[in-house]
């Protein structure tokens, strides 16, 4: 007897990481929050900015962050473009709850301020395998992904991917750019 497996549902995660010193970008976020009221979406207790122009604020985030979302972009034969950014600043007890981001293909988040206790980024199984009666330890139905971001640290993911962010345990800000793109 043959027996084949097939994987047909792959929801991909992109990490890369990007080197240098962020506190140019820090001190525009806190700038940012000085001068723009909070949207209140998924953020709890946390400012997150209106959506800001990255040719204004950040150019020189720009000038890294944008050779690997080309790599990205071309690795799925996609031609993507950024279509908005927002900063987020989660101060001790905030957090975001679960959410998704709508009309766009693909998001991501740059973590310019981040420690062991400011909170991970918690992934939800698309797949809904959670409904049914499957242990999460099986390998292969796997439950929700974590993921403990460190300074530099750039995640891109389908933006249908709900997710939501643990809170801040932190005497520190959390602070992150999240972004769109289509």
């Amino acid at each position: 007897m043959q027996i084949e497996k097939f994987i047909p549902f792959v929801t991909p995660i992109w990490k890369f990481t990007l080197a240098g010193n962020f506190q140019e970008e820090i001190s525009t976020c806190y700038e940012i929050e000085s001068k723009l009221p909070s949207n209140f979406k998924s953020n709890l207790g946390g400012y997150q900015s209106p959506e800001v122009d990255i040719n204004i604020y950040f150019e020189s985030l720009k000038d890294k962050l944008f050779p690997m979302l080309k790599t990205i972009s071309d690795d799925i034969q996609m031609n993507l473009s950024l279509t908005d950014l927002w900063v987020n600043i989660n101060r001790k007890n905030s957090f975001n709850r679960v959410h998704l981001h709508g009309n766009s293909a693909f998001s991501g988040i740059v973590y310019l301020k981040t420690n062991s206790t400011s909170g991970q980024i918690v992934f939800l199984n698309p797949t809904m395998a959670e409904a049914f009666p499957i242990d999460d330890t099986i390998k292969d139905f796997y439950g929700n992904y974590s993921f403990l971001p460190v300074v530099g640290d750039v995640l891109v993911f389908p933006s249908y991917l709900s997710h939501y962010v643990n809170p801040n345990l932190s005497d520190e800000d959390r602070i992150s750019i999240a972004f769109n793109m289509k």
